[in-house]
């Protein structure tokens, strides 16, 4: 018996794909399973889940949404494999547990060349995933002020810019690091 035949039984909950600009309906089926690790001290496993499906995402979608509208950023994805035969195709997922606006900044100086405007734009609204990382002590000897970083995931198709800021929920984070990890944006974050 082949293990796709045996996948596919469990292919029980479908799911929309979002591709960067609108909510593609029922692009997978398959079912969402506990991640069975510890990921680190101050991340539950129970906010990271393997969606086993018997057939592939058609393409690569950076978010994903159940039925009950639990919205997802796609980790990783890797496939077991019987024998050269592709069997069961295995997605990590993040649950994303806010939403993100990001805002980018841009500077017009003035004729006189003293100054200018700075004028702020919104180019996102996303689903993220944020998470307190650490408190560092404020340099120059002010011991009594710490400022608390954060790390924020965003799907793979934004583009945060060092210097920029997340507003979360009515606060204000400012972007001071950008990176990839895995099938996502990392960035690290200070509140305002």
């Amino acid at each position: 018996m082949l293990l796709t035949r045996a996948a596919k039984k469990f292919d029980t909950n479908t799911y929309d794909g979002y591709d960067g600009t609108k909510w593609v309906p029922e692009v997978i089926k398959g079912s969402l399973e506990s991640f069975g690790r510890v990921i680190n001290e101050r991340e539950h496993s129970s906010l990271r889940r393997n969606l086993t499906s018997s057939e592939q995402l058609p393409r690569e979608y950076p978010l994903l949404r159940s039925a009950n509208g639990e919205v997802y950023l796609l980790v990783s994805s890797s496939v077991d494999t019987t024998r050269d035969i592709y069997s069961t195709y295995i997605y990590l997922l993040q649950k994303a547990t806010h939403t993100a606006n990001i805002i980018s900044f841009t500077k017009t100086d003035s004729a006189s060349g003293m100054g200018g405007d700075i004028y702020e734009t919104t180019t996102y609204s996303v689903p993220c995933y944020i998470q307190r990382t650490s408190s560092n002590n404020a340099d120059a000897g002010l011991d009594f002020v710490v400022y608390t970083r954060f790390r924020a995931l965003l799907p793979s198709y934004v583009t945060p810019t060092e210097g920029g800021e997340l507003e979360i929920e009515d606060k204000r984070y400012t972007i001071k690091e950008v990176d990839t990890e895995l099938n996502m944006k990392r960035a690290y974050l200070l509140e305002k």
